[in-house]
């Protein structure tokens, strides 16, 4: 048997930062990237898109335990790179989610809405780790899509997750 997928079960406690997963909050399957463990054993992730979020790209804090589905570590980003994309754009686009920095592709999550005053949580997407801000020079990318795995991408298939997100 060939799979089409490479998605499996795992156990929340074993994943590793920069793992993408699918999630259930209780509406339907969601899309995390998992950000960090934090000292307290939870995880914090970063909510791609999810039916029980109001908006996408918001982090949230998951308690330790668990199952979930995982595509792993090898997935693909595709940036759509346009004209706000350029040296410094990240101020003229703070709503943007995805910049490419110094150190290399940055997702920017926000807080949640019961978090009012909390800062984003940056993601360095090349480090698979949290980093404190943008740099001066960060671009932004208004356009990216999330693809399963290489061979997904070179199917050009429907992509997994798409920003912005296409109105249904």
């Amino acid at each position: 048997m060939i799979r089409s997928s490479g998605l499996v079960i795992k156990q929340v406690n074993d994943l590793h930062p920069g793992e993408l997963i699918r999630h259930d909050f209780g509406s339907g399957s969601g899309l995390l990237l998992l950000l960090e463990q934090l000292e307290d054993k939870s995880r914090l992730f970063g909510v791609i898109t999810s039916p029980d979020f109001a908006r996408p790209m918001q982090y949230h804090v998951k308690r330790p335990g668990g199952e979930c589905l995982t595509y792993g570590t090898d997935w693909v980003l595709e940036e759509l790179h346009g004209a706000e994309t350029a040296i410094g754009t990240y101020h003229n686009h703070r709503d943007a989610k995805l910049f490419v920095d110094e150190g290399g592709p940055v997702m920017a999550f926000s807080p949640g809405e019961r978090q009012h005053g909390y800062a984003p949580v940056y993601f360095n997407l090349a480090a698979s780790s949290v980093q404190q801000a943008l740099g001066t020079s960060a671009a932004a990318v208004l356009r990216w899509r999330l693809w399963t795995d290489q061979d997904h991408f070179d199917s050009q298939k429907d992509p997994l997750f798409e920003m912005p997100q296409q109105e249904s």
